[in-house]
């Protein structure tokens, strides 16, 4: 759809193109009916291969959850014009009866180019009673898996701490849907 957008953005700043020497479509000789006549051809061809089957998520399967299973999801946003994480956390616990963490699965966001599922972390909380020791270890893991940049959210020092502490928060709140879920 990219081909589309630009040739409608070139088209309002074709005047500007123009005095720039810049030879987009909307300034070439009949840009007008060349440039129109080229955005639907594109689109019609880009119709069939939006409706194809795999291009539209229409279900999304969860397990069911277990027994003293609990999730959660955090995120740091800034106060400002732009509704976009510093840093967000989830978290996936099974606690058995005893109060003990059986399996754990965290995740954290905004601190990597992707999404980063830390096993670590998980692997950090697996057999603990979520003592200080354990949960210390569990943003060890954190921290050390972050690799954020430096932009307009914070430092990159910055992020990799709340990475750390809003880990510890999420797993305080799944940790308690778990207990909710017993």
């Amino acid at each position: 759809w990219q081909i589309p957008h630009f040739l409608a953005i070139a088209w309002m700043y074709r005047d500007d193109y123009a005095r720039g020497g810049y030879k987009v479509l909307p300034v070439v000789e009949d840009g007008e009916r060349r440039t129109a006549s080229t955005i639907v051809r594109w689109t019609l061809l880009l119709i069939p291969a939006t409706l194809a089957p795999g291009e539209f998520v229409v279900e999304f399967r969860l397990p069911a959850r277990p027994q003293g299973g609990g999730d959660a999801y955090l995120r740091s946003i800034p106060r400002t014009e732009m509704d976009i994480a510093v840093v967000g956390a989830g978290a996936a616990l099974v606690i058995d009866a005893g109060g003990t963490c059986t399996a754990a699965r965290i995740a954290v966001g905004a601190v990597a180019p992707t999404v980063l599922l830390v096993a670590d972390a998980g692997a950090a909380l697996v057999g603990s009673q979520f003592d200080d020791a354990a949960l210390e270890r569990m943003a060890d893991a954190v921290r050390a898996a972050c690799r954020p940049i430096d932009d307009k959210r914070g430092p990159a020092s910055y992020r990799i701490a709340m990475a750390g502490v809003l880990a510890k928060r999420v797993v305080a709140a799944a940790r308690q849907r778990a207990g909710e879920n017993a």
